[in-house]
C-alpha cells in the first residue's frame, strides 16, 4: 500500500511539474492585446428604480483604459426604472443602451435569462460582464476584471 501511495504521489508530482513547464512556455502573444479589447457590461434590471443610477454613476466612473459598453435590459419594470436610465442616458455622456424586454409568454426561460440573452446578442465586446441592477461597482472593477 505504501509502494502504491509513493508512486501516485511521484506521478502527481511529475504531472504539476509538466503542467507548469508546459504554462510558463506558452505562446503569451497569442491572447490579444489588452488594448484593443472592449467590455460589455450587461444589466438585466426589473424594478430597480432606487438603485441603477447609482450602479450607471459608478460604470461612468471607471478607470478603464479600454473601451467599454453598458447594455442595460429593462425586463418590465413597473417603477419607472427605464426612465431613469433614460434620464442618466440623456444627461451624462457614456456609452449606455437601454433594450426593453417584453415577455415572450414561454415559462421555459427566468425572466432574468431572457434579459440576459437579449443583451448578450447585443453586446459588442470581446469581454461580457454581468451585474445586477442593485449592486455597486468601485472604480477599479472593470479595470482588475480584465
Amino acid at each position: 500500500m505504501e509502494i502504491f501511495v509513493g508512486i501516485a504521489f511521484g506521478g502527481y508530482c511529475l504531472l504539476l511539474i509538466t503542467l507548469s513547464y508546459a504554462w510558463s512556455k506558452r505562446d503569451k502573444t497569442a491572447s490579444a492585446d489588452e488594448n484593443d479589447l472592449l467590455l460589455s457590461v450587461v444589466i438585466p434590471v426589473r424594478n430597480e428604480v432606487d438603485n441603477i443610477t447609482r450602479l450607471l454613476k459608478d460604470l461612468k466612473g471607471q478607470q478603464l483604459k479600454n473601451s467599454y459598453e453598458i447594455i442595460v435590459i429593462d425586463d418590465e419594470s413597473e417603477d419607472g426604472t427605464d426612465e431613469k436610465v433614460e434620464a442618466f442616458i440623456r444627461n451624462n455622456d457614456c456609452p449606455v443602451t437601454l433594450i426593453h424586454q417584453q415577455s415572450n409568454g414561454k415559462a421555459t426561460i427566468t425572466p432574468k435569462k431572457r434579459a440576459l440573452n437579449a443583451g448578450v446578442e447585443v453586446a459588442n465586446g470581446n469581454i461580457i460582464v454581468t451585474t445586477d441592477g442593485d449592486c455597486r461597482a468601485p472604480s477599479t472593477w472593470l479595470q482588475q476584471l480584465l
